[in-house]
């Protein structure tokens, strides 16, 4: 548990660089790029990532599977490897090839030749993005360390060299590089763990678990990513630009409280086969912590939305203010359904149960959008990924209960809403006693932050006591 723990603990840190060092560079390049050059980028960025998914293959998902499995072995992990980086390599070149073809035959991405193939570095990329490996070992710690360094050099670039609206296609590029700069040092440093095998390679056994985890996974990119591109394709590039950074912030909070139980995936792949009772365990004392996370950073952007987007990315940007409103469900959603319909689905080997709940999920997605963004653009778009998010989970939750026994309900639970509850009474008048947006939302983040720990300690919620051994431990050695 301990290492668990450690784990979270680096995992967290890691997902704050990744979403921080974006969220900082957004905040210059919003003001630089303003509206319409965000929205371009975002549109070339949205198109790029439908070729990453299909490049990827899924590896994310299910190469961190395999390998989890595999570690202990020094001979089968050199053969898994080998066998997921090959075909990696041969949907990375594919998809290399399609994405080319189609900049240099559609016109409107011709005319912004050096922004789509600036973005489209992203693909190339792919070929030695071997994250998943470093995941698998549990080596969390390079990782943190590794990024550091990487988002760093990329957010002095951008200061540096993007300083017009103009500069729209050289941000494009400096974002590339960064993700590469991760996966060039990844392939450095695998030496260490891994070497290519030669003796008994078998691609053929992977082909068919792949597939399910490759449609699901291009589905589920679909049905996120379908709202820009229909957005692009209705309205103006100022509308995407409003709708982009409105979702990067929920993006940026969501993903910071999923951080907390990714790290959990390997383990929970290993003991799903060893020891079911501790599998049960450790998937139960997620749900709360995910539910002790996400409760009170919900309520407080539902309530600092306005003074979010104009601190962090100006007063261009304050359209989007409602739409980050509506955008805020995903907090309650995602980083439950990340446990629960990612990591269980994936990890007890029931990956193509998921299949038929992203198929109705791209099918509603794209009806609701069409429907929708015609009559309130940016928000209606907002509206109809809040409904396809709960769809694509509902339907899945209720295939994982058949299989995990989850609690959903008890005292710790009760404490965290209850906790929440008289947080959201009190911070919500704050704003109002100050003039300045920056005072407004940095002062009622951090009562809102010190009421909410304060109250779960006076209702003596276990996941504080947690918490607070833990630390004690490390201190203490």
């Amino acid at each position: 548990m301990n290492k668990l723990i450690k784990n979270s603990f680096f995992n967290v840190i890691y997902t704050f660089l990744n979403l921080a060092f974006p969220l900082v560079t957004s905040m210059y390049v919003s003001r630089v790029l303003l509206p319409a050059g965000v929205g371009m980028v975002s549109y070339a960025q949205t198109t790029v990532s439908y070729f990453v998914v299909f490049a990827s293959s899924g590896m994310s998902v299910y190469a961190l599977r395999e390998f989890s499995k595999a570690r202990e072995d020094r001979e089968r992990r050199n053969k898994v490897f080998t066998e997921l980086f090959i075909i990696n390599s041969i949907t990375t070149f594919i998809a290399c090839v399609i994405y080319s073809t189609m900049v240099l035959s559609v016109e409107s991405f011709r005319n912004e030749l050096f922004l789509y193939f600036a973005s489209g570095l992203l693909i190339v990329f792919q070929f030695i993005n071997i994250d998943w490996m470093y995941q698998g070992l549990e080596h969390y710690g390079y990782i943190t360390a590794r990024s550091f360094f990487i988002k760093l050099a990329s957010l002095v670039c951008v200061i540096l060299f993007v300083n017009t609206k103009e500069d729209y296609a050289v941000y494009a590029l400096i974002s590339s590089m960064a993700i590469g700069g991760n996966n060039i040092f990844n392939i450095i440093n695998a030496r260490k763990y891994i070497r290519l095998s030669k003796k008994g390679l078998s691609l053929k056994p992977h082909i068919a678990p792949m597939f399910f985890v490759v449609m699901t996974s291009y589905l589920a990119d679909i049905y996120s990513k379908v709202d820009i591109t229909m957005l692009g394709i209705i309205t103006t590039n100022e509308k995407v630009g409003y709708y982009s950074y409105a979702h990067k912030i929920i993006d940026i909070i969501t993903m910071l409280c999923i951080a907390v139980s990714t790290v959990l995936m390997p383990r929970l792949s290993l003991l799903y086969e060893t020891d079911r009772e501790k599998f049960d365990k450790i998937v139960n004392i997620g749900i709360k912590v995910i539910l002790f996370i996400e409760l009170p950073v919900f309520s407080g952007v539902l309530i600092l939305a306005p003074q979010a987007i104009e601190a962090v990315f100006g007063a261009a940007f304050i359209p989007a203010s409602v739409t980050v409103r509506i955008l805020s469900a995903m907090i309650l959603i995602k980083p439950l359904a990340n446990l629960l319909c990612y990591q269980l689905m994936i990890c007890t080997g029931n990956e193509k149960k998921r299949l038929p709940a992203f198929i109705a999920a791209v099918v509603i997605n794209i009806g609701l959008n069409s429907f929708m963004i015609p009559l309130w653009q940016h928000n209606g778009a907002a509206i109809a990924s809040v409904i396809s998010e709960l769809v694509v989970n509902v339907i899945q939750i209720f295939v994982i209960i058949k299989i995990v026994k989850i609690k959903f309900i008890n005292k710790t639970v009760f404490k965290s809403l209850a906790a929440t509850a008289l947080m959201t009474l009190v911070i919500v008048f704050i704003p109002s006693f100050f003039d300045n947006v920056y005072l407004q939302f940095f002062v009622t983040a951090a009562a809102g932050a010190v009421l909410y720990i304060l109250t779960s300690l006076i209702l003596k919620n276990e996941l504080i006591f947690m918490l607070l051994n833990s630390i004690k431990q490390k201190l203490s050695k």
